[in-house]
């Protein structure tokens, strides 16, 4: 029998944490699903861990590494359920998890349900310093989601996401050459063709902050990720309309420049520039440039906007793209936090060979 769900859970060198994963889907309230597990060319023993469970719903693909998106790819082309839910082999789903976003979708089937996480560290501790950033969202509808993912960045949990299958087909595969940013364009992709978006505020699933989401703060992972993001927000100048692009960016209202289709490239870069985010300014800075590279444009751009070559190299040289800033905040939050992994560790190895002596506190 065809079941409702699939789960296409991912995985690359987690060890016996995929096997924890695994359980924490074939532990669900809800159990019309399959488990498609594609293993990304593990070469720990993931595939021991793997294979130890023992239940007819898993079906166990590996592959070559070929990184995240094509493990993604991959278990998708092999879903047969009718809705899919994403999960990754280093996560934890609460027992309730499908439950809970079965009936949400059962409520809006067009859209693209996500749920609340909480943060655990990597030994499953919760990690209480850092909230979870998905619990502060309060947004609710499509065009509130595709400001976020413009102006400020990815806003969904990507292991949580439950759509139904067509939604993925239609908007076509994960891109094989993003690494940082695949399930941001994924997002984008969907919501711009018309499908809406909804979190879920229970915490239905814990969400491990390990060695693998650190790296996105390494300097070679930032450099990648502002190349990536020059591609992925490039998705809002297909935009064709005023009417939608003041509807997902009603700050464009605010620009001095008339509302016209001819001049929207232009002004959701403006827009980006004045109110975005660090990689939201550098993607913005680089699409104001391409437009005034074209000789007649800019001659209409002057014309028409007053919108000149200075004013272009003034926009350019008030950028960061080197995140100066973004990097000395994250060494203030990283320096005042008590439980951040590498710390953690470090005290961990400490109680390992130098064991704190008995004290008489409770």
């Amino acid at each position: 029998m065809t079941p409702r769900v699939t789960v296409a859970m991912i995985t690359y060198n987690h060890g016996p944490l995929a096997r924890e994963a695994a359980q924490s889907i074939l532990a669900q309230t809800f159990t019309d699903f399959e488990l498609v597990i594609v293993d990304d060319g593990s070469t720990d023993d993931t595939a021991v861990a793997l294979k130890s469970l023992d239940d007819d719903r898993i079906r166990y693909i590996w592959q070559h590494n070929r990184g995240p998106s094509e493990a993604r790819n991959t278990a998708l082309r092999a879903a047969r359920g009718q809705i899919i839910a994403q999960m990754s082999g280093d996560d934890i789903a609460e027992p309730r998890r499908l439950e809970m976003q079965v009936l949400a979708h059962a409520e809006n089937p067009n859209d693209v349900i996500f749920c609340n996480c909480t943060l655990i560290d990597w030994m499953g501790r919760p990690v209480v310093d850092r909230p979870s950033p998905w619990a502060r969202t309060t947004l609710t509808t499509r065009e509130g989601f595709l400001n976020c993912l413009y102006l400020r960045g990815n806003c969904f949990a990507a292991p949580t996401a439950l759509a139904a299958k067509d939604v993925f087909d239609k908007a076509g595969e994960y891109k094989a050459h993003l690494l940082q940013t695949q399930d941001w364009d994924m997002w984008i992709r969907c919501l711009l063709m018309g499908h809406g978006a909804q979190i879920v505020p229970q915490p239905l699933l814990r969400y491990r902050i390990s060695e693998s989401n650190l790296s996105a703060s390494r300097p070679e992972s930032r450099v990648r990720t502002q190349m990536e993001v020059l591609h992925v927000l490039r998705e809002y100048l297909s935009i064709a309309t005023v009417e939608e692009a003041i509807a997902i960016l009603p700050e464009i209202r605010h620009l001095p420049y008339p509302m016209d289709r001819e001049w929207l490239p232009f002004l959701i870069a403006m827009v980006g520039l004045e109110h975005g985010s660090a990689l939201t300014r550098y993607f913005a800075g680089t699409a104001l440039l391409d437009w005034m590279s074209d000789q007649s444009r800019r001659s209409v751009t002057e014309s028409a906007l007053g919108f000149h070559a200075p004013d272009l190299f003034e926009r350019l040289g008030s950028l960061d793209p080197y995140g100066a800033e973004s990097l000395r905040k994250e060494i203030q939050d990283l320096s005042a936090s008590r439980t951040w992994l590498i710390a953690t560790r470090l005290r961990d190895v400490a109680r390992f060979f130098l064991p704190e002596k008995p004290t008489n506190a409770d």
